[in-house]
């Protein structure tokens, strides 16, 4: 279940997470161009299976209050660990985050006139998307947020659970929970206003599915005993809740991160019990993850772009398209990961985290 400090099932469960996310948006692309002649997708008629693969990003931050706990246990109470967290995620983050965003600067600054929406660059926009900072586009609402790489918006979730983790270290792991709840907490009092969208992050139900996380790996840490029994339940109850969430009143982290978490929960449970393996290939696509998220929309849309301008939409099923597409961009993600990433990551980690953290 586990090896050193890592928990095995956790890779795979990014890798799900990442795949989910990918297949969806292989998705929207598909129906997007429907009506210049491709073929309609048998998993877009089915509204929970249209719009089902957004719940990777729930998965992926029900893992992330999870890993938190799971990593951060002994290093409590500790200013030099606080400042050492936070400059590791900083460094896991930016760079990779920035390598990625680079590209859809250049194409809305060169070449807007070639995407679908004729975006008109914007000097603040792009600058705001660079610091993970959502900004108001004045168009369809309040609530039309923009990023120049859509996909940051999660990242912007993560990184505010990160500051506040950051601030907890400072104090013991007793106050961890309290802080986190405080803080997620006070963000609902917090008026909102409608062009600074930064400002309903602060009281987003997401925000809850850390908590789960966080749970699930005080449970880990704290050795409590799950019978095999509940963990299966639990895998098994995921999807039946999930699937019951679309005839529900609807709120995102209780809608779809109760299905995460319990999802997140019977995994690494029954993998800690021996009872369940993971395929390595998940595990990949898991080490993968981060470089896959954020390239998956540029490869889609200049794939959306090569099937147009080829004639090519109509020539297969749109399910095919959808998996062709999907795996396509897991492909390049694990490249990606592969090419720049780790090796990214390996240079930041020798030139600036060689120190480690007191404990």
């Amino acid at each position: 279940m586990a090896q050193g400090d890592k928990i095995l099932s956790i890779q795979a469960l990014r890798g799900i997470a990442a795949i989910l996310v990918v297949v969806f948006h292989a998705q929207v692309l598909l129906e997007k161009f429907v009506a210049k002649g491709a073929q309609p997708a048998w998993l877009n008629s089915i509204p929970l299976l249209a719009k089902g693969g957004q719940v990777g990003v729930d998965i992926f931050f029900v893992i992330s209050g999870l890993v938190i706990v799971y990593t951060c246990w002994d290093r409590f109470g500790c200013p030099v660990n606080a400042a050492f967290f936070l400059k590791k995620r900083i460094f896991r983050i930016f760079p990779v985050y920035w390598l990625n965003l680079v590209p859809w600067v250049i194409v809305f600054l060169f070449f807007s006139h070639a995407l679908a929406s004729h975006p008109v660059f914007n000097l603040e926009q792009t600058i705001f998307s660079f610091f993970l900072i959502p900004c108001f586009n004045g168009m369809n609402g309040p609530l039309n947020t923009y990023y120049l790489l859509g996909a940051a918006w999660a990242l912007t979730y993560e990184f505010y659970f990160y500051l506040l983790v950051t601030l907890a270290l400072f104090f013991d792991r007793k106050w961890f929970v309290p802080i986190i709840i405080v803080c997620f907490a006070g963000g609902t009092f917090i008026p909102q206003k409608e062009t600074i969208p930064l400002l309903t992050i602060f009281s987003s139900s997401l925000l809850a599915e850390f908590l789960y996380g966080m749970a699930i790996g005080y449970a880990l840490r704290r050795a409590v005993r799950i019978p095999k029994w509940s963990a299966l339940s639990a895998l098994l109850l995921a999807p039946a809740l999930f699937w019951g969430s679309e005839y529900l009143p609807f709120y995102r982290g209780y809608s779809w991160g109760i299905p995460a978490a319990l999802l997140v929960f019977g995994v690494v449970f029954l993998d800690r019990a021996g009872t369940l393996r993971m395929p390595c290939w998940l595990s990949a696509v898991g080490n993968s993850s981060y470089s896959l998220y954020l390239s998956h929309g540029i490869v889609q849309s200049a794939l959306g772009k090569i099937l147009t301008l080829s004639g090519m939409w109509p020539a297969l099923s749109g399910d095919l398209y959808v998996f062709l597409i999907s795996l396509i961009s897991i492909l390049t993600g694990y490249c990606c990961w592969l090419l720049t990433e780790k090796p990214l990551d390996a240079w930041f980690s020798r030139r600036f985290l060689r120190r480690e953290a007191a404990r």
